[in-house]
């Protein structure tokens, strides 16, 4: 997934660093690849150890090269969250970031940047690629491939959720530090998440104990048992609404590992797609969908909001699958079907309304983190 400038490029000096080892590093298919160290010349044309500054400058100019628009690397800004808070409300709208948009330059110097701006109807912009510099860097500047056919793995920051849940599972009473220390050894070096993902995932998986603030347990809602069972009622009231619309629905859940309903209509061709889940692990079933280009929800508790954004605000692929404009997925919480069902009103003309009216949002509490 997308990762920080600053990690990228210190990726890349250990890579290169490695490389001037004095035996070529051998890949599969029988390739080798070395890097020759930087060498300086006196006077009488013999080769003497380079300065600090020498190596240095060599190394980052390499590493600079390696991570730019022609060798197919993207480089973006985050949006600050700070300047896109709505005054009245103090919510963070999912439009805000559904809307950035990447599109490709003719010019082969060309990076692209996402401007920080609240729109809807906001725009990437281009600039030609200036010499990289320090003060050109913080760790909002993150780096992207150009051509994302190559990823087939799922995201680190799915893995990194899915470790602390069970963490939490297994040490319950655990304190920030604790949960710090693990995730740390479970992903050490540049893989370590940051710790705004972290309280994220405290925020949205725990509770911390009534009389001690230190400690933080799952929440009662998230028990393995209870999460099941929210999973078993959505999926009824998906079947449900669907029944009272006249469409076919099919609860295959129990047949494949990435569960969905579907929502068939009277031919028989598929026109609503419905993934429920309880985490905001939503990479895999996203990004290597399979399924034909209709409308399809992510159905899940609304206590994951702000982890979703988070992931969309970092990563352009799920940006795009959820920008109304350019993708076909939407999200939908578990309150708000509970309400869909309920609802005497509903039908086929207002069914696309009342999907948008309880959108996910990003509580204020916690902008100072990201």
């Amino acid at each position: 997934e997308p990762e920080s400038y600053l990690n990228a490029i210190s990726a890349a000096f250990l890579g290169i660093t490695h490389l001037w080892s004095s035996s070529p590093e051998v890949h599969p298919g029988g390739l080798s690849e070395s890097i020759d160290p930087p060498v300086r010349q006196n006077d009488s044309g013999e080769q003497t150890e380079p300065t600090p500054s020498i190596i240095y400058a060599s190394t980052y100019n390499i590493a600079r090269e390696a991570l730019s628009y022609r060798s197919g690397f993207l480089r973006y800004n985050l949006q600050d969250a700070s300047n896109v808070e709505a005054s009245e409300k103090n919510l963070m709208s999912q439009s805000t970031f559904f809307s950035l948009e990447v599109e490709n330059s003719p010019g082969e110097e060309d990076i692209l940047e996402i401007p920080e701006s609240s729109s809807a109807d906001t725009e990437a912009t281009t600039e030609r690629e200036r010499p990289t510099r320090s003060s050109d860097i913080s760790m909002s500047t993150l780096i992207w491939l150009r051509d994302t056919q190559v990823v087939d793995q799922i995201p680190i920051s799915d893995r990194y959720e899915l470790t602390l849940v069970l963490y939490l599972v297994d040490h319950p009473g655990c304190t920030l530090q604790d949960v710090d220390r693990a995730m740390c050894a479970a992903y050490p070096g540049l893989f370590t998440p940051p710790s705004d993902f972290i309280h994220l995932c405290l925020d949205s998986y725990a509770t911390v104990d009534s009389s001690d603030a230190n400690r933080w347990y799952l929440r009662p809602e998230d028990d393995l048992e209870q999460r099941q069972s929210d999973l078993e009622r959505a999926g009824l009231s998906i079947c449900q609404i669907g029944e009272r619309l006249g469409y076919s629905c099919a609860d295959r859940r129990a047949n494949i590992s990435r569960a969905d309903v579907t929502w068939l209509d009277k031919n028989g061709e598929l026109a609503y797609l419905f993934f429920p889940m309880t985490s905001a692990a939503i990479s895999e079933i996203v990004l290597h969908d399979e399924h034909p280009r209709v409308c399809s929800f992510i159905v899940l508790p609304g206590s994951r909001a702000n982890l979703l954004i988070y992931k969309l605000r970092r990563d352009l692929r799920l940006a795009r699958a959820f920008n109304p404009s350019q993708g076909n997925w939407r999200f939908l919480k578990f309150r708000h079907l509970r309400s869909m069902a309920g609802s005497p009103n509903l039908n086929r003309d207002n069914l696309d309304q009342l999907l948008n009216l309880d959108p996910i949002t990003f509580s204020t509490p916690q902008l100072l983190l990201i």
